[in-house]
């Protein structure tokens, strides 16, 4: 930038020195203007490259956007569908359970229900399990009675009448007999 002084001293030199000043001055304003022109050019082909980057990323974040909001939309429907069913599940629950209740709470006591229909009270058994079958166990002599060879009072048993016809078997034959 000029100072007052020298443009004081130009303008007495006379006016081939003021035009020569001007035509500098226009001159390095012309290569300055060359040097903004450039700079400008430059970084608008950097900024504009930078700007279809952008723009292209942008375009993918609304793709995935619409397909989250697709996406979210769905289970949005699918959770209204299962907290339906849920709802009729609980209300289906709580009528089988009253249904239930309202069976077993009855007794004797309770309602018009004669005792024979109360409900059994089972009881468990106390006795541990031993881990064997039932019966009697292999290698156990049994313990049976033996006959005795003359009984204190022998039992004669002979039926009265035919279990068939009716008949009476007073006079009939006795064909076999055992002893017991």
């Amino acid at each position: 930038m000029l100072t007052r002084h020298q443009i004081r001293v130009i303008y007495e030199e006379g006016v081939e020195s003021v035009t020569q000043t001007i035509r500098q001055l226009y001159e390095m304003i012309e290569t300055d203007d060359e040097r903004v022109q450039r700079l400008v050019a430059s970084a608008t082909a950097v900024h504009l490259q930078r700007i279809e980057e952008l723009r292209g990323r942008i375009a993918g974040l609304e793709e995935e956007l619409a397909s989250r909001a697709r996406q979210i939309h769905h289970l949005n429907l699918t959770v209204k569908d299962l907290s339906k069913q849920l709802r009729e599940a609980r209300e289906l629950t709580r009528l089988v359970r009253e249904a239930h209740l309202a069976t077993v709470m009855k007794s004797s006591q309770t309602s018009s229900l004669p005792p024979s229909r109360d409900p059994r009270k089972r009881t468990k058994s106390l006795r541990e399990k031993s881990g064997r079958k039932p019966g009697g166990q292999m290698g156990h002599r049994g313990a049976t009675r033996e006959m005795a060879e003359r009984p204190d009072h022998p039992v004669i048993h002979s039926p009265q009448s035919c279990s068939l016809c009716g008949s009476s078997l007073s006079e009939a034959e006795v064909k076999a007999s055992e002893r017991r």
